[in-house]
């Protein structure tokens, strides 16, 4: 394409322009437009912009809008008018003008400092582990991370822990596998029907209501943090739970899912995890005691106290008391052991979180 100039339009031409469109205001703005557009620089889209700027006044804090009736009085419109025939006068010949002489555009420069190669893997670098990670610190830093904590089949637990631990009870574990700083872990939760003293209701030969004492199968929970050898696990640690003795009404002992976290807050590369259950027997709708351990390698800070379990029952006997003026609903309350102090930096706060997913 041609990039001749003959074709663009002489001052001659756009003052006749002007000077056709606004014959009131032709001389000042000829002044400025030529003296403009003599010292512009840039191609004809700076041209029509400096026309623009022509037609428009300053505006100043204080000041009308440029659209305001005000402006329309003193005959800016006119000269807006005026910009817009000037700047189409202009962009016609813009192609002209300033178009390249060949129509193939030249190849864009890569940065140097801009790779665009693909990166070489680091031979020494260590193959990426299965279990996904939580990052604990900035990538360049040196400091030990704890992976994400990983539930596994009954089959699995059973697979993985033998013959370094016998699961007690009849029924498939629950375990969670998880990896820090010191090694592989697991934790494996079971419940055992163990033998305990409970109380049996029975009917005398009067038709009363009696009572007596009986041995009686009930649950009993148990929880073991393994930490993983070459001959299988080693345990760190276990906890047992026997609840509440059978008192022949509703009896509860069970773990609570939702408590089961897997923590770093002390930043120290060693996982803590948490666990946490229920237990109860009543007849009517009293809160079930509940503890939730964190347990770090063989430590173990628990939170020990009351609540409901079930957010909605909760919530329910919340609105009777509200509905009546009643108070007869408590809120869920802890004891900590050790006291909050002594607990890892920041273990304690995510405690009374987990606590809060449980307890209501």
């Amino acid at each position: 394409m041609s990039d001749s100039r003959n074709d663009r339009p002489t001052d001659a031409e756009l003052r006749r322009l002007i000077e056709a469109s606004v014959p009131d205001h032709a001389p000042d703005f000829w002044n400025k437009l030529h003296h403009r557009l003599s010292n512009q620089e840039a191609p004809s889209t700076g041209r029509q912009q400096v026309v623009v700027s022509l037609a428009l006044p300053p505006v100043h804090p204080g000041d009308e809008r440029p659209d305001s009736a005000s402006h329309r009085r003193r005959g800016w419109i006119p000269l807006a008018i005026a910009a817009s025939i000037v700047g189409v006068a202009l962009s016609a010949t813009a192609v002209v003008q300033f178009s390249p002489k060949s129509e193939t555009p030249a190849a864009p420069t890569p940065s140097p400092s801009v790779s665009t190669a693909p990166s070489t893997p680091d031979p020494s670098a260590e193959p990426s582990n299965e279990v996904s990670r939580t990052e604990q610190a900035s990538p360049t830093s040196n400091a030990p991370q704890v992976s994400t904590l990983n539930r596994v089949t009954p089959d699995q637990a059973l697979a993985a822990v033998a013959p370094g631990f016998d699961v007690p009870g009849e029924a498939l574990p629950t375990a969670y596998t998880w990896t820090d700083a010191t090694g592989e872990h697991a934790l494996v939760l079971s419940v055992a029907q163990e033998p305990h003293q409970g109380t049996v209701f029975y009917e005398d030969s009067q038709g009363t209501t009696q009572q007596r004492t009986e041995t009686l199968d009930a649950p009993t929970l148990h929880a073991a943090m393994l930490r993983k050898t070459d001959d299988g696990y080693d345990v760190d640690r276990t906890l047992t739970e026997p609840g509440e003795n059978p008192c022949g009404f509703d009896l509860t002992n069970e773990f609570l899912p939702a408590s089961v976290t897997l923590s770093d807050t002390d930043g120290d590369g060693r996982g803590e995890v948490a666990v946490g259950w229920a237990y109860g027997c009543m007849s009517d709708v009293s809160q079930y005691t509940i503890k939730l351990a964190l347990l770090e390698g063989d430590v173990k800070y628990i939170l020990r106290g009351e609540g409901y379990t079930d957010e909605g029952l909760a919530r329910d006997l919340a609105r009777n008391d509200e509905k009546f003026g009643t108070d007869y609903t408590p809120l869920p309350s802890f004891t900590p052991d050790p006291p909050s102090g002594g607990w890892p930096e920041g273990a304690f706060e995510h405690a009374q979180d987990v606590w809060d997913t449980i307890a209501f």
